[in-house]
């Protein structure tokens, strides 16, 4: 079995601003779908990230911060045109996943994330705009981020259903499928 990968900038591929606005866009919309509210996103380089999404809240639980963490990497996967396994992780993203999962309950969470960005109705539309977004002014606040994406969503659900997300059907699916290791 091949292992995911945990690299810090520098390290594994290159990554190009896009990949690193579409990872920052997945945090950001899981974040919106579970009703974490976020201070602000943007693509600031630093030694340890490329970019950074700040939730505007000191405590979240084990299984939101998880699908948080697991939202970024699992979107810049998919903005490659990949759906399956392995998988880059960015350093930060990967010390919070690995604190709770094991390697194989690790497979089964991230492949329920990128299940949910690329199919649930309007998501990967909303990642979409909160991406190019933040490529045009490379830092949004957490109210731009709420606007943009419910807008996407809007505009997605008036072209082809009605469709609601209920973030506690994401949220239950998660925490069956997978059990945090103590």
């Amino acid at each position: 079995m091949r292992r995911n990968k945990i690299f810090t900038p520098g390290e594994g591929p290159v990554v190009v601003p896009a990949e690193t606005a579409y990872h920052e866009a997945g945090h950001v919309a899981m974040a919106i779908e579970l009703g974490i509210p976020i201070e602000w996103t943007g693509l600031e380089c630093t030694d340890t990230n490329y970019g950074c999404t700040r939730p505007a809240v000191e405590t979240i639980t084990i299984f939101e911060g998880l699908l948080f963490n697991m939202a970024g990497p699992a979107a810049g996967h998919l903005y490659h045109g990949k759906k399956g396994l392995p998988i880059w992780i960015s350093k930060s993203d990967g010390e919070v996943i690995e604190k709770h999962l094991s390697a194989d309950k690790f497979e089964v969470a991230i492949l329920h994330v990128l299940r949910f960005l690329s199919s649930a109705p309007g998501v990967w539309h909303g990642v979409e705009a909160l991406a190019s977004a933040m490529l045009e002014k490379q830092r949004l606040t957490g109210a731009e981020c709420v606007t943009i994406y419910r807008n996407a969503l809007a505009q997605y659900h008036d072209e082809f259903d009605n469709y609601e997300i209920d973030p506690k059907d994401i949220y239950y699916e998660f925490y069956r499928l997978v059990r945090p290791v103590r």
